[in-house]
């Protein structure tokens, strides 16, 4: 006789962030497990356990705790409260949505452990070439809350670039171009782009934001064996990761490039528009993780794991 599916509720739902929570019982959605994303509370003894999403409430079954960027910097804080937390019967983890989120937790005491959850990405089956010229994406939007104090800066930095004989490309995931940007005739404004159109002619993504902001266009960019460079970003950790950087686990190889500063960041960008380097390597890492079926695999081996 068959095992009976693993029961797991997703709760609680919330408008802001529902896409999140609704990705995650997209990937764990088979036969094998039961998944309910709950509006409202549920009857706990209906359930074999728990996703909790951005929560740490007190359950009566076994649960983990997904964090989303937002609020890991409110767990980091008050660490002190989700220690004690975790301490309650059946807490069997926290999950986060980056690496780097996993890090900082770990380094203030939290155990916490990576597992990404992009939206369906197009991996190739080869990664294009890269193209003659300088050209990068750049990702950036006026008002932007992960942006918030840095737009002056990176503005500066972007027309630091330009200057250097680099054009970029900027997009948002706003429909139009944006407004507001330096006047220069190797920047211009795309606006929401097609990235398997876009991506082979460019050499790379720059993201500039505020710490623990992890966004979608990353795992597009990788996925097309291209690098991305944020600030204070430790992820894609691999044996072939294509840079070597120091951050709180030591000196580790990473597919993303980072740097401490949007001023440090200038110099690093640069370099990186005309250097060449291995896009299969970021490809075979991409296909490796985020191609759907293995990426869904990975997900419900995990979810079994906990709870069964």
């Amino acid at each position: 006789m068959a095992n009976a599916p693993l029961r797991i509720a997703l709760y609680p739902w919330i408008t802001s962030i529902k896409g999140s929570i609704e990705r995650i019982a997209e990937l764990l959605e088979c036969d094998a497990i039961d998944i309910h994303v709950c509006k409202d509370m549920p009857d706990w003894e209906q359930f074999d356990g728990a996703i909790l999403n951005n929560d740490f409430r007190p359950l009566p079954i076994p649960r983990i705790t997904y964090l989303t960027g937002m609020t890991v910097r409110r767990v980091l804080a008050n660490p002190e409260y989700t220690r004690a937390r975790l301490k309650q019967a059946d807490h069997r983890g926290v999950w986060t949505n980056s690496n780097t989120a996993a890090l900082v937790l770990r380094d203030v005491g939290i155990e916490a452990s990576c597992h990404y959850r992009p939206y369906p990405v197009h991996v190739a089956e080869a990664p294009p070439p890269l193209p003659a010229e300088a050209r990068v994406l750049w990702y950036w939007k006026p008002d932007w809350a992960y942006c918030s104090g840095l737009d002056e800066p990176i503005l500066e930095a972007m027309l630091a670039v330009a200057n250097a004989g680099i054009e970029i490309w900027v997009i948002s995931n706003k429909g139009a171009p944006v407004r507001g940007l330096p006047e220069h005739p190797h920047i211009r404004a795309l606006g929401r782009c097609n990235f398997r159109e876009v991506l082979p002619q460019v050499r790379g993504m720059v993201r500039l934001t505020g710490d623990l902001d992890w966004g979608r266009s990353n795992f597009d960019v990788v996925s097309a064996g291209r690098w991305t460079f944020n600030l204070n970003a430790w992820e894609f950790p691999a044996d072939e990761g294509v840079f070597t950087l120091g951050g709180p686990a030591g000196e580790q190889r990473y597919h993303v490039m980072s740097a401490d500063s949007v001023t440090d960041a200038i110099p690093k960008i640069i370099s990186l528009a005309h250097a060449q380097y291995d896009t299969h390597a970021i490809h075979r890492y991409a296909s490796a993780m985020f191609e759907e079926s293995r990426l869904r695999d990975r997900w419900q081996s995990e979810i079994k794991r906990v709870f069964q």
